[in-house]
């Protein structure tokens, strides 16, 4: 794992915060100590109705129980992840010292242990510039996918036309579909074209909003670069936009307050579940 990435899964063990940050709500008086803190939002105490896997996951990656909670809707759900693996995310991340592609395969990580936890079927993973990976039920199949360098343009419409026109997005079906996206930037065609309105065609007219859920996640801080995602969520129906971890805990923050646990995992949770249960979607939004 990248050094940048370790930092951060360190920083899942004092729950969501950095040590700086810690040191500074002791001064300020709002915890006595970073024990005291992981307390804060209901620190992970697994139930013991949950499946023994679910429960390591929590654990490993320090999910707090009210968002563990959460993550019991996937059961009426087939989980599809597609990886944005363009050029640009060979881009470096300075909040982690890492690229987002190193980033990226760090959350996909933990989508798809979460997800072969309520889907015996395994977990599905679309790329747009490589092959897909079906019914992945062996969690280390991440490392192979990820161990190419991404290179190419972001084809997302023909992407997810595909996957909006499968079986797994029919009628009649036990389950619904969620679509997890995670990208950095503007969608293109075949050329490199910026195709934003074929994009939002494919959501609005080859989506079933009936059966199809989207959660979009960020994998940039160049916010103007995604803004069509912001208005979107704001207007389109049942999908969710993510932002950047750090962006997200800010926001988070900002109306639960300073003291609020929201580590990583907390993030990669709510980013999975936010199209499809309303209370995480409005975490990061004024009561």
């Amino acid at each position: 794992m990248p050094a940048g990435l370790q930092n951060l899964a360190k920083n899942i063990n004092l729950g969501g915060f950095t040590s700086t940050e810690l040191v500074n709500l002791q001064e300020k008086g709002k915890v006595s100590d970073s024990n005291r803190l992981s307390r804060t939002n209901n620190a992970p105490e697994p139930s013991s109705s949950m499946p023994d896997p679910l429960k390591a996951i929590i654990n490993k990656y320090e999910i707090s129980q009210p968002m563990a909670k959460r993550l019991n809707v996937l059961r009426d759900y087939e989980v599809v992840i597609v990886c944005d693996d363009s050029g640009s995310m060979n881009t470096w991340d300075g909040s982690t010292q890492c690229t987002r592609w190193e980033k990226l395969r760090y959350i996909a990580q933990i989508v798809m242990e979460i997800g072969m936890v309520f889907d015996s079927n395994g977990v599905d993973i679309h790329f747009l510039n490589a092959a897909t990976y079906k019914n992945v039920k062996d969690s280390t199949v991440v490392d192979k996918a990820f161990a190419r360098s991404p290179s190419g343009y972001t084809p997302l419409a023909p992407v997810l036309t595909k996957i909006f026109q499968s079986n797994l997005a029919k009628l009649g079906r036990d389950k619904k579909l969620l679509v997890f996206v995670c990208t950095d930037g503007v969608p293109t065609d075949a050329d490199g074209n910026e195709n934003i309105p074929e994009l939002q065609h494919v959501m609005e007219k080859v989506r079933n909003v009936s059966t199809t859920y989207v959660s979009f996640l960020i994998c940039t801080d160049e916010t103007e670069t995604v803004d069509y995602l912001d208005e979107w969520d704001r207007e389109m129906e049942n999908i969710d936009v993510t932002s950047n971890y750090e962006t997200e805990r800010q926001k988070v923050r900002k109306y639960r307050g300073s003291r609020y646990r929201f580590t990583f995992g907390d993030y990669v949770v709510k980013a999975l579940v936010g199209a499809v249960d309303p209370e995480i979607d409005a975490l990061n939004e004024p009561n």
